[in-house]
């Protein structure tokens, strides 16, 4: 085999490694990117529960307080 075939295989499996490790790069970026979006989505899911609690809690002391005052009366 001549030294330029041996150098050209040698360079392929380099530039194939390098695609490679590029490839795995890029998809743990967008992991994590997907990571990062559906953990801000949960938050916003949890903040609008709490808010929908907070707010049902609100209502029930409201109706609870107009209750009395109509009894009051």
């Amino acid at each position: 085999m001549s030294a330029s075939v041996a150098r050209a295989k040698k360079e392929r499996t380099a530039v194939r490694e390098r695609k490679v490790a590029k490839t795995e790069a890029v998809g743990a970026k967008e992991e994590k990117a997907a990571r990062t979006v559906v953990e801000a989505v949960t938050v916003v899911k949890r903040a609008a529960v709490a808010g929908s609690r907070k707010a049902a809690k609100g209502e029930k002391a409201a109706r609870k307080d107009s209750r009395e005052t109509r009894f009051e009366n």
